[in-house]
């Protein structure tokens, strides 16, 4: 990842209506994924604000109690929203201002004074398709590698059931093993990585990986595609 730097205000990225982002509290235990309703006059960012109920069905919270869950966005409580836009991940500070509604409702924050700014990936990932295995603990998970770089890749698993069991492992911090079959190859090779994100589709999940070590496995491949 590059060095994080301060964007000045007039470079901040389009907030466009529907574009999804991430809203944590200060220390990461508290994050879910939402949908942006605009922005007014430069000054209050609003945001549909997901209910205990809702938490618990998409993020697989084991618990969400509501005293708590409407504590927490207490007005002033300090949040960290990041969104990204055309490769690069924008974070910046914010507090709630007020929450409107109850059934739809909307969470409205303050607009930041400063944004930071990062680089998503050092590197390009190549699309490809490659069967993979995925070994982790005791489970095995099956799937396809749909782009890849030296340093990473993403994998797609075919459907939801997996997605507590990849959460779980995600949260305990364990790196995962996994197995590619390469063209014009008949063994798998076996390579280690961090799970770095996990992400619901519509059709299934997609992890996005870093690989523990340069491979040069990984390296022969992206020769053999004439694209160094």
């Amino acid at each position: 990842m590059q060095q994080i730097s301060v964007t000045p205000l007039e470079y901040l990225p389009n907030f466009r209506v529907g574009t999804k982002v991430q809203i944590s509290s200060q220390d990461g235990k508290m994050r879910f994924l939402t949908s942006l309703v605009g922005v007014h006059d430069q000054d209050v960012i609003v945001a549909h604000l997901p209910t205990a109920e809702e938490l618990l069905e998409k993020c697989g919270c084991s618990q969400v109690p509501l005293q708590w869950y409407e504590a927490f966005f207490n007005v002033k409580q300090d949040l960290i929203l990041r969104l990204v836009d055309k490769g690069v991940v924008y974070a910046f500070e914010t507090s709630v201002m007020e929450i409107t509604g109850s059934k739809n409702r909307m969470i409205m924050l303050s607009y930041p004074a400063k944004v930071y700014q990062q680089e998503l990936r050092k590197e390009p990932r190549y699309p490809c398709t490659l069967l993979a295995h995925i070994y982790c603990r005791h489970e095995q998970f099956d799937g396809l590698i749909k782009d890849v770089s030296s340093g990473g890749c993403q994998i797609r698993l075919p459907d939801h059931e997996s997605l507590q069991k990849i959460r779980q492992l995600k949260d305990s911090g364990f790196f995962i093993t996994f197995e590619i079959l390469f063209p014009d190859n008949d063994t798998y090779f076996v390579f280690k990585g961090d799970l770095i994100s996990v992400l619901p589709l519509q059709r299934g999940l997609r992890l996005g990986i870093a690989f523990k070590n340069q491979y040069t496995e990984i390296a022969k491949y992206l020769a053999a595609l004439h694209l160094n």
